[in-house]
């Protein structure tokens, strides 16, 4: 069986002297299969400003904070991504789901507990505040 993606927006990196021009997203790839749900998550970098975009396609912050806006976001990333590494960062959410499935994927738990030995001297804290 094979998992259902799901894209979504998770931060968003302006530049508020550029009119709030788009400098990274962070998107969440959340991959769903039977009762198991994982996910990755991505920052897709973009460079420029605002003036490099021709006027004709320039989108401001508030409208593409409106309903229509995340698929739009969504549509750029997997453009700047380009389809091989979309799928790429899908597999990746389906290797985890194949881990959890999996026993025989899923190596044993080693548990650390603190030494009781003798106590460690106090290390002595920085004063910055001398005057």
């Amino acid at each position: 069986m094979a998992a259902t993606f799901k894209w979504t927006i998770e931060m968003i990196q302006t530049d508020p002297s550029d009119d709030n021009f788009i400098k990274s997203i962070l998107v969440g790839i959340y991959g769903t299969e039977g009762s198991v749900t994982k996910k990755n998550l991505w920052r897709v970098p973009f460079g420029g400003k605002k003036s490099d975009i021709p006027g004709s396609d320039w989108k401001t912050y508030e409208d593409l904070m409106k309903s229509d806006g995340e698929a739009v976001l969504i549509a750029w990333c997997k453009d700047k991504l380009g389809t091989k590494r979309v799928a790429e960062l899908e597999d990746v959410v389906q290797g985890y789901i194949n881990i959890h499935n999996d026993p025989a994927l899923n190596p044993p738990k080693h548990f650390e507990t603190p030494a009781n030995f003798s106590t460690p001297p106090t290390v002595t804290p920085i004063n910055t505040n001398v005057s």
